[in-house]
């Protein structure tokens, strides 16, 4: 099987090769081809596109009606998104041309919390600073690092994500304000970790 993914980011980009240079996509017969250009109506006019039965998208990505009904007439059976949904792309138009779709799902809740801690904690201590400073061997300390121990800390929406934010900031020792919708929010009346 020959999957085609449009142009996407360096970082993707070796994360597929890595996946699909693994022994069990190797011995599976699977092989990847990572296209130049993204997928849009001026991209598939010019062919590169034609032939191409296995289509792996990204949310910049903009395969519409007209896009997939060309895809269609060109061979496409099969349209996957690398993010969460498929809201980019005409769904209905693809169901009508006989293309399966799919999305690559939900991220894991506990990866977009980590994420945006480590993004936090980069703002209160200022480690893009203490980096560039210790590339050139400077180590010191210019102003005091603040922690986040302690701290009164909000959280907005306590779905996955925020519940996963919430449990990690319990081992810092913070406490939490959380907004939610009411039936969300009553669920947790009863944990000591949880104010509204």
């Amino acid at each position: 099987l020959s999957v085609h993914m449009t142009k996407c980011n360096p970082h993707m980009q070796s994360a597929l090769r890595a996946a699909f240079n693994s022994p069990t996509s190797t011995s599976s017969g699977l092989e990847l081809h990572l296209l130049p250009e993204r997928l849009n109506k001026e991209t598939t006019a010019s062919g590169l596109f034609d032939g191409v039965e296995f289509l792996a998208t990204t949310a910049v990505d903009r395969p519409d009606a007209a896009v997939i009904q060309y895809l269609a007439t060109h061979g496409c059976k099969a349209l996957v998104s690398s993010s969460a949904t498929c809201q980019h792309m005409d769904e209905a138009a693809a169901s009508a041309a006989g293309i399966f779709t799919a999305a690559a799902g939900a991220y894991h809740p506990h990866s977009v919390a980590e994420q945006a801690l480590a993004l936090t904690l980069d703002l209160l201590r200022d480690t893009p600073g203490y980096y560039a400073r210790g590339q050139t061997h400077n180590f010191k300390l210019y102003s005091p690092t603040r922690t986040l121990q302690g701290r009164t800390v909000a959280i907005i929406g306590l779905g996955n994500v925020g519940l996963a934010m919430a449990h990690i900031l319990q081992g810092f020792d913070c406490s939490l304000r959380c907004l939610d919708l009411p039936e969300v929010t009553r669920a947790l009346e009863g944990d000591h970790h949880f104010a509204n």
